[in-house]
């Protein structure tokens, strides 16, 4: 199974944690395949960009359609999206 988890951004913050520690352990407990998404343009860290790209495939995009297309391609089967509140 492919999950792709997404974030606005990946920063510091709770939310990118949280999201690293459900994409890895998704890998790890479940077998699946885990790829992260975020926006092209956001308030990204260089460091967490850095972490991220070390351990999972991550896929920018500029717009909705192109993220919905992203995952018809890839054969998406879920997707996980955090927020903060």
């Amino acid at each position: 199974m492919k999950i792709l988890f997404h974030s606005n951004q990946l920063s510091l913050r709770g939310t990118e944690i949280a999201l690293y520690d459900y994409a890895h352990f998704n890998e790890v407990y479940l077998n699946n395949e885990s790829v992260v998404a975020t926006r092209r343009v956001g308030n990204h860290h260089p460091m967490v960009v850095e972490k991220f790209a070390k351990r999972f495939k991550v896929i920018y995009y500029d717009n909705l359609i192109e993220l919905q297309q992203y995952a018809k391609d890839e054969k998406i089967d879920i997707f996980y999206a955090i927020k903060k509140k």
